[in-house]
């Protein structure tokens, strides 16, 4: 099977050459170029505000929250401290000391105002290499999980004291 080949003004460089890249109309050079750049984890983000690297260094995320967000946002950190200290570092579920991650009962797009309520967080570990975390059980409704009927009655009791107010 052949293409057929255009030669063409490149986008990039302006010389007539092949267009490789018939959408952004690149030669073949400047489009592996582009491919370079993108494989290398330096593609700027969001109109060059900051690159990847920068952003697994710490230096700032792409998301830009509103004050109250952002206050939320302070709070459920605050919140994932004080569990992490009074809690035992394990899943709740099985027991797991590794892989663990901050499970919301009632999701935090359902219901922001419980975001950091520390009685909706419990720790859960996640799936890895094939075994099926306690984190996604959860969320798929999981009912031979041995604490579904206590988180299930932490859900309820959530849901009455917010509605009651």
């Amino acid at each position: 099977m052949s293409f057929k080949q255009d030669k063409g003004i490149c986008s990039k460089c302006d010389n007539v050459d092949i267009i490789v890249n018939r959408t952004r109309w690149l030669c073949n050079s400047c489009n592996r170029k582009r491919l370079d750049d993108q494989n290398t984890g330096e593609k700027k983000i969001r109109k060059g505000l900051q690159t990847r690297s920068a952003i697994k260094a710490g230096k700032g995320g792409l998301k830009k929250f509103t004050k109250k967000r952002q206050r939320i946002e302070v709070d459920y950190k605050k919140v994932q401290e004080q569990i992490w200290d009074e809690r035992p570092n394990v899943c709740d579920e099985c027991g797991r000391p590794d892989r663990l991650s901050f499970s919301h009962l009632i999701a935090r797009s359902k219901r922001p105002d419980l975001i950091a309520d520390k009685r909706n967080i419990v720790l859960h570990c996640m799936t890895f290499d094939g075994d099926i975390g306690c984190h996604e059980r959860w969320e798929a409704g999981d009912k031979t999980m041995r604490t579904f009927d206590k988180l299930t009655a932490i859900v309820k009791e959530l849901i009455d004291e917010k509605s009651n107010r």
